[in-house]
């Protein structure tokens, strides 16, 4: 969750570079996708066992048909691209989670980015780990100390498809006055008198 809290944060840096013709974004039935994301990031690494990779799993499939659906009805590239690089992103970590039953974390990956295993133990958030010697290359195998995180590859494409989607967001139009206009239309000219 704390990658896309920075990946919306660098959208808006980049969106001053976006041609306001590139924005437009029309997204049908967001809350779907926030409940999936809140589901997965919140509700399941509570949960240990069977049921927390069925809400895992079911999360993932219920945000790449959200982001489908949402590909089909896009309007401009930048958002059919934004949508479709979150798309891929999904479905690289379904890939390791179906394999596993939950998302594998290589062991290397994790101490590199600053967390023990005593942490691991101690931390409700964290007891749902997957740890092994030798990830698969979909999994959580990118250690980001700064963060005390790890990522896998699929978590990048998703972060630039975020990226994507905030760049893509529409400008905000001034309202015009409408009495301003009408009155700037009645006035007649001036005659400068001599």
């Amino acid at each position: 969750m704390l990658l896309l809290v920075i990946a919306v944060i660098a959208g808006f840096a980049v969106r001053p570079l976006v041609p306001p013709s590139a924005s437009g974004l029309h997204l049908r039935g967001v809350f779907v996708l926030v409940g999936a994301l809140c589901l997965q990031a919140f509700v399941a690494p509570l949960i240990s066992g069977w049921i927390h990779s069925i809400l895992l799993f079911g999360s993932v499939l219920v945000g790449i048909g959200w982001l489908v659906f949402n590909i089909a009805i896009a309007r401009t590239v930048l958002v059919r691209a934004a949508l479709s690089a979150f798309a891929v992103g999904a479905v690289m970590n379904l890939i390791p989670t179906l394999q596993h039953g939950s998302m594998p974390v290589d062991r290397n990956a994790l101490f590199r980015s600053g967390i023990r295993e005593a942490q691991i133990a101690d931390q409700p958030a964290r007891k749902h780990l997957l740890v092994v010697r030798d990830a698969p290359f979909l999994s959580d195998r990118i250690p980001i100390p700064q963060l005390h995180m790890v990522a896998s590859p699929g978590d990048v494409v998703e972060v630039l498809g975020v990226i994507g989607l905030v760049a893509a967001w529409p400008r905000s139009r001034k309202p015009v006055d409408g009495r301003a206009v009408r009155r700037a239309g009645r006035r007649r000219p001036r005659t400068i008198q001599p």
